[in-house]
């Protein structure tokens, strides 16, 4: 996976994804924060990931599939909410992620604040990990 420029994003200016698309998401919350974590990625790009992670490839995206998507969600925030909690004291509470698939699915964020978009590229597919602020 390639990193690109990651950008602030407000209401409709975030980049879509086109096709079926899989979204792991979950709520951050502490006493001084709230807001949401999201990747947003296509069917075929998390059948790619998946095959390289596991060296099998599904045809299609199942559950098994999605647990996946949730579990890497689940790693992630829960590494950066290690080291937030551990050397800034910010107080971040567990959260269980959420799974979302659909054709042209789209992810709006309800915070009044900005989503930082950070694009990824991999052989032509785009995977977006989204943080966004309600407060």
């Amino acid at each position: 996976m390639t990193a690109g420029k990651p950008y602030a994003a407000k209401g409709d200016s975030r980049q879509d994804l086109v096709g079926d698309v899989l979204a792991g998401t979950l709520s951050i919350v502490s006493e001084n924060f709230k807001g949401n974590f999201c990747i947003t990625v296509t069917h075929s790009a998390f059948l790619l990931i998946y095959e390289k992670m596991f060296k099998e490839r599904p045809a299609a995206v199942t559950d098994d599939v999605k647990d996946v998507l949730a579990e890497l969600v689940n790693m992630i925030y829960g590494q950066a909410k290690t080291v937030l909690n551990d050397r800034h004291g910010y107080g971040i509470l567990p959260a269980l992620p959420t799974v979302l698939s659909g054709s042209a699915l789209k992810v709006y964020h309800s915070g009044a604040g900005p989503t930082i978009c950070l694009p990824f590229t991999m052989n032509d597919h785009t995977l977006l990990v989204e943080v966004s602020s309600e407060k």
